[in-house]
């Protein structure tokens, strides 16, 4: 018997009005929304046939719930969160990777490496290293730990560059612009991948709050014919005074994978509704609303799939099997 108990509602409204169910059913397939992407999927959280790797249509809508009297609830998005892409193009590759992040091995000693699951992770630091450090706190073990630092991680099987973080607190005479800066994290990006601009779209930066720092950040999606990637993309940190790479976050995926994948559909967005629309409910539900260190309970509608053991998370783009989310709770 599964008991759960999670306190005693004190404040509860009651809607003067419920509307009824199928007006409300009606009113979330209406807006109901499906993206084409690409998506590696996991046994352990889904219910599919075939390949993991699959092409897919997504069901979304522009609330999270419906409330009893039929008003909606947005969901809570950031601002400009539509992100404008731009194509990578090849640079002039001028330097060696070890170059573009600034590490001469000879100048340097690992002093440790760590199993990470499918990565390695090692640590570097400057031979002639001297902490100033005295302190046996907590705090100061993890100062000493990370001073003066440089750490890498590469992928266990091919020994691919994954991440590298630099606490090695930089600082030189250049105050490079982002165009500048641009160029040494595509020169860094075509370094690791060759063929990058067959995979990753770059995305068009907007915000200005790194133009006094002494980094800029570049973030880049993945694509697949283009079609975007559920999952996965790339983080690049140029410092400006030295020009080097001092952050760097890869995709935790082999790219080339992707080409397994058929970009084509054999399912149109149609069909796909049709398939969705076939298990979907909805129901009445009890939520919990947050406002000003206070809270109350409100009656809503919710998405609801009777028939099946969990949600519809996605519709198979290639033969229209409906995917369902595996429910643990």
């Amino acid at each position: 018997m599964l008991f759960k108990y999670v306190g005693m509602a004190e404040d509860i409204r009651i809607p003067q009005l419920i509307m009824e169910k199928e007006k409300i059913k009606e009113r979330f397939l209406r807006e109901l929304e499906m993206e084409l992407q690409t998506t590696n999927l996991s046994n352990e959280l889904y219910n599919f046939t075939g390949a993991s790797s699959k092409l897919v249509y997504e069901p979304s809508f522009p609330f999270s719930y419906l409330c009893a009297d039929g008003t909606s609830v947005l969901e809570d998005v950031e601002e400009d969160t539509e992100e404008e892409l731009e194509l990578v193009s090849p640079p002039k590759i001028e330097r060696l990777l070890n170059e573009l992040i600034g590490f001469n091995e000879d100048e340097y000693e690992k002093i440790r490496e760590s199993d990470l699951g499918d990565e390695i992770g090692s640590v570097w630091r400057p031979k002639n290293f001297t902490s100033e450090v005295e302190g046996t706190s907590i705090s100061d073990f993890f100062q000493k730990r990370n001073q003066l630092t440089l750490k890498f991680k590469h992928d266990k099987k091919t020994n691919h560059l994954r991440g590298v973080f630099s606490f090695l607190d930089r600082k030189g005479e250049l105050f490079l612009n982002e165009e500048q800066c641009k160029k040494l994290a595509l020169e860094f990006l075509f370094t690791l991948y060759p063929n990058a601009d067959e995979f990753l779209r770059m995305v068009r930066r907007i915000s200005q709050d790194e133009e006094e720092g002494n980094f800029i950040h570049f973030h880049f999606n993945i694509h697949w014919g283009n079609v975007r990637n559920r999952f996965g993309s790339a983080w690049i940190g140029v410092n400006r005074t030295t020009g080097t790479i001092d952050h760097y976050l890869g995709p935790d995926m082999n790219l080339e994978d992707l080409k397994k994948i058929n970009t084509k559909p054999d399912i149109s967005i149609q069909e796909a509704v049709r398939n969705y629309q076939k298990d979907f409910d909805v129901k009445l539900e009890w939520k919990i609303e947050y406002q000003d260190h206070t809270s109350h309970y409100v009656l809503v509608y919710v998405p609801d799939f009777p028939r099946l053991e969990g949600k519809v998370a996605f519709i198979d783009a290639q033969n229209g099997e409906v995917i369902v989310s595996k429910e643990y709770f």
